[in-house]
């Protein structure tokens, strides 16, 4: 057996059985995605230096997962480290960051789409309380500079057990103006400490007052995100305040108010006779705010306007107002692809809320 102090000196450490017994000191363990290392950092570290890192090779498991490894008087104990990164979207951005975020942690993904929407059709089964040992991360997109409101309310509905720390990652198409100052304020309101606010550039989605890229240039932006993605996995792990790169001049909370008072609302939204009867966009609202009648959409008067309904038409019979026509529908599948006008889609889940792709 080697000896524990070596690990404390920030030595490489061939395997985990050269760690021997240390008198109640802890010694924290995480994964680096792509290989089969970790990286650990000694408890006098506080999180907060991710240079002090160094590699070991981790030889009892075939994968890369993250894990605690407390050395004490009675031997190592292992505990799987689990994390519980939430994600809100419309369009799929969002979703692409999260699912690629939690597999860069080895954590749990969990779709606020899915639990919005099940605690609209109903809300006594539905599920409220969440546990985790590990910091919380939510990923959503970002609505006028702000976190958005639906993503504020399902928070704040929400108890959160274990850790008391939690991250915000936001996508968006040029910055997040307030939404930092936003989110700290729901973590107050949530008794949760602010670990930080960051983000990614995604493609612009919201056509309902803009325009989305090319598909092209769509995939230059896509392929730009994963290594953000990656540096904030590892500030995460390191339990590292995360800051925000795209945060942008502030904009006065007049502007959002005004925002959700004119615009965000579904009476503009119409079918043209193209609708082919689908019901791709009523399972896919995560607010439940689309029924089909004679085999075609009505919306309901609870938009959040997250363009999801617009966007994942197959055969873009979706309209709002005139603000949209014309324009080209951006929608991205779990599997990193982009829709195409007259895609014929797959199989939905309605119980998800999401295309299965």
């Amino acid at each position: 057996m080697g000896d524990a102090a070596a690990a404390s000196q920030y030595s490489v450490v061939p395997t985990i059985t050269q760690v021997s017994e240390q008198n109640n000191e802890k010694i924290h363990f995480h994964s680096i995605v792509g290989r089969n290392k970790l990286c650990y950092t000694d408890s006098r570290l506080k999180y907060n230096n991710p240079a002090s890192c160094r590699d070991i090779t981790y030889k009892h498991t075939k994968e890369t997962v993250s894990r605690y490894l407390t050395v004490s008087r009675t031997g190592i104990q292992e505990i799987e480290r689990k994390t519980i990164v939430f994600y809100f979207s419309g369009t799929g951005n969002s979703r692409y960051i999260a699912q690629h975020l939690a597999e860069q942690l080895s954590d749990e993904l969990v779709s606020m789409n899915r639990l919005i929407r099940q605690r609209k059709l109903d809300p006594y089964t539905a599920q409220y309380a969440f546990t985790s040992e590990v910091p919380f991360v939510i990923v959503c997109p970002t609505y006028c500079w702000h976190v958005p409101k639906v993503v504020e309310e399902f928070l704040l509905d929400s108890r959160f057990l274990g850790s008391r720390e939690m991250y915000f990652l936001l996508t968006c198409g040029s910055g997040t103006g307030q939404a930092r100052a936003h989110a700290e304020e729901i973590c107050k309101q949530l008794s949760m400490e602010f670990m930080g606010l960051t983000s990614v550039l995604m493609p612009e989605n919201y056509i309902t007052l803009f325009h989305a890229p090319e598909a092209d240039e769509a995939v230059g932006i896509i392929r730009a995100s994963k290594p953000q993605v990656e540096n904030i996995a590892q500030q995460i792990l390191i339990r590292h305040t995360v800051k925000d790169s795209y945060s942008g001049p502030a904009m006065p909370e007049l502007l959002y108010r005004l925002f959700y008072k004119i615009f965000v609302t579904d009476k503009k939204f119409r079918v043209k006779d193209s609708c082919i009867g689908c019901s791709a966009c009523a399972k896919l609202c995560p607010m439940a705010n689309i029924r089909m009648n004679d085999r075609k959409p009505v919306w309901q008067g609870s938009c959040t306007q997250c363009q999801g309904c617009i966007a994942v038409c197959p055969v873009d019979a979706i309209e709002y107002g005139r603000r949209a026509k014309g324009k080209r529908r951006y929608y991205l599948f779990a599997d990193g692809r982009q829709k195409f006008p007259n895609e014929k889609p797959r199989a939905n889940s309605a119980q998800s809320g999401e295309p299965k792709r």
